[in-house]
């Protein structure tokens, strides 16, 4: 089965390639935590939701097929650096 082999610990770019509630700007970033595959081609993700500064913002489950996965790029979960008043 073509597609991603999910391990805890990586960094996915979830779309509406993988499931079609994340299509348009629905987007969203997740840190792997658990996979379970349930039917060919298809698994449940559990993880934590990467936000704009590159930490964890909720806790997420869903459901994905294997090959609409794709693999976050270090640059894309950089966090954004902070500016305030000093």
């Amino acid at each position: 089965m073509a597609g991603l082999d999910p391990k805890p610990g990586d960094a996915l770019l979830i779309s509406g390639e993988a499931n079609p509630d994340f299509d348009g700007d629905g987007q969203i970033f997740l840190r792997v935590i658990r996979a379970e595959a349930t039917q060919p081609g298809r698994l449940w993700l559990y993880g934590y939701e990467i936000n704009s500064r590159g930490t964890a913002s909720r806790k997420r489950q869903v459901h994905v097929r294997r090959d609409g996965l794709r693999e976050a790029e270090i640059w894309m979960l950089r966090p954004v650096p902070r500016r305030g008043l000093r």
